[in-house]
C-alpha cells in the first residue's frame, strides 16, 4: 500500500513546481526578448528602462538590452522624438489605461525617417497602483509610404476635356502620365493601340 505524503511534503512539492514554472517562464521571456522583431520595452514609474528586446537594443545602438537599464528616452533618442514618447508614457502612467494604435515617428537604423505603430499598457502592483509600463512598437514605414502615395491621387483632379492634360497644384498643365508619375509610384510603358495605328500609320494598319 503506497505511503501518503505528509502535508509538509505536499507543500514542498508545490513550491518545487512553482519554481520550475518560474524558471520556464523566465526562459520563455528571454527567448521573446531575444528573437522578436518588434520593439519591446519595459519601464519603471520614473520612465527608466528595465528590460527591452534585442531588436530595440540594436535600434538604439546597444550591444545588449541590459545596457539600457536605468536609461530614459532622452538618453537614447533625438530630443523631438523623446518628447513624443515621454508624453505618450504620461498618458498611460497618469490614466492607468492602455494606449493603443498610436502612430509615432522614429529614426530607422539606416538613418531615415520611419514610423511605428505603438501600443502601451500600464504595469500595476497588487494594490492597483501603476508602477511602470510595457510597450510594443512595430515598424509600419512602408505602410505609411503607401498611404501617402495613395493620398496624392485622392480628391478631384482637374483635367482638360480635350487634350487630357492635368492642372497641378501650381496651376500648370501637365501631360497625364507626367502628373501620375510625379504624384504616385506608378510608371508607364509606352505602346500604341490599333485605333492609333490606323489613324497615324495607315500604311502599317494592314
Amino acid at each position: 500500500m503506497p505511503i501518503k505524503p505528509t502535508y509538509e511534503e505536499l507543500e514542498q512539492r508545490i513550491r518545487e513546481l512553482e519554481n520550475a514554472d518560474k524558471i520556464i517562464f523566465s526562459r520563455l521571456f528571454e527567448d521573446l526578448l531575444e528573437h522578436t522583431t518588434d520593439y519591446l520595452y519595459f519601464k519603471d514609474k520614473d520612465h527608466r528602462f528595465i528590460a527591452a528586446s534585442k531588436s530595440f537594443a540594436n535600434l538604439t545602438r546597444h550591444n545588449d538590452w541590459r545596457e539600457l537599464r536605468g536609461k530614459k528616452d532622452h538618453d537614447i533618442f533625438p530630443i523631438q522624438d523623446a518628447e513624443i514618447y515621454y508624453k505618450s508614457d504620461l498618458l498611460v502612467m497618469n490614466e492607468g489605461g492602455p494606449l493603443l494604435n498610436r502612430r509615432e515617428p522614429y529614426q530607422r537604423p539606416e538613418g531615415d525617417l520611419g514610423w511605428v505603430d505603438t501600443h502601451k499598457w500600464p504595469i500595476k502592483n497588487e494594490n492597483g497602483n501603476v508602477i511602470g509600463l510595457f510597450g510594443i512598437s512595430r515598424d509600419i514605414t512602408e505602410l505609411v509610404k503607401a498611404e501617402e502615395a495613395l493620398k496624392k491621387l485622392e480628391g478631384i483632379i482637374p483635367i482638360c476635356m480635350h487634350c487630357k492634360e492635368i492642372r497641378d497644384e501650381k496651376g500648370s498643365w501637365n501631360q497625364l502620365e507626367k502628373y501620375i508619375c510625379e504624384h504616385s509610384e506608378a510608371q508607364f510603358s509606352h505602346g500604341i493601340c490599333e485605333k492609333c495605328i490606323e489613324k497615324f500609320y495607315p500604311d502599317e494598319a494592314d
